[in-house]
């Protein structure tokens, strides 16, 4: 196993993604490079494609000029974790070759909502909820900045609801706000007040 090899596999295990740039990658493991240059020519010749559960993107680092590959295995909070790897901010990222070995999820039936946590417990809608947690408006003090939409000032980031004030964070890979996903609650009265779905 050579020194790229080596860096691409110990950097999956450790933190389920990998940064295939010379000085990134010097930087994170100066044991196997001196410089990112003779980083750089290594991970050039490296054969990153076909790798099972494992999926390639293009990000685009703040204060960087070109964008960079990673390898990750999830693309959950990928954003956030490419900063505390590398130290810099990912403006844009953008999937190049979705995890080999894996299928697409099936389109869902029908849903019925959970009463307890979502606004429309009458309505049956061809997409099922979405995470608070994975919505721009749940912030870290687990409070939800689209309450008069939600219905709900402090949801528990793990609930799924059907919310027309759901925006996908940067990361997620499906960008469809509430009003796309949802349309059939679009037209609907809210049925119930927010103390029955405050979810603590």
């Amino acid at each position: 196993m050579n020194s790229a090899e080596k860096y691409v596999a110990e950097s999956l295990a450790a933190s389920g993604l990998a940064v295939i740039s010379g000085p990134i990658a010097a930087s994170l493991r100066p044991d196997l490079w001196r410089a990112g240059t003779e980083a750089g020519m290594d991970l050039a010749r490296l054969k990153v494609a076909n790798r099972p559960g494992v999926a390639r993107y293009s990000v685009q680092f703040e204060g960087l000029n070109r964008p960079v590959e990673v390898l990750a295995r999830s693309a959950d909070r990928l954003a956030l974790r490419l900063e505390w790897v590398t130290g810099f901010r990912a403006t844009d990222i953008d999937v190049v070759e979705p995890p080999q070995g894996t299928r697409p999820k099936p389109a869902p039936l029908a849903v019925k909502p959970d009463p307890r946590a979502d606004r429309y417990p009458s309505v049956v809608t061809k997409e099922e909820g979405r995470q608070c947690g994975d919505c721009e408006h749940f912030t870290a003090g687990r409070t939800c900045m689209a309450s008069e939409v939600s219905g709900i000032e402090r949801p528990h980031g793990g609930t799924r609801r059907r919310c027309l004030g759901f925006t996908p964070t940067f990361q997620n890979q499906d960008q469809r706000n509430g009003r796309q996903l949802w349309p059939e609650v679009q037209a609907q009265p809210t049925s119930h007040s927010q103390g029955e779905c405050d979810v603590r």
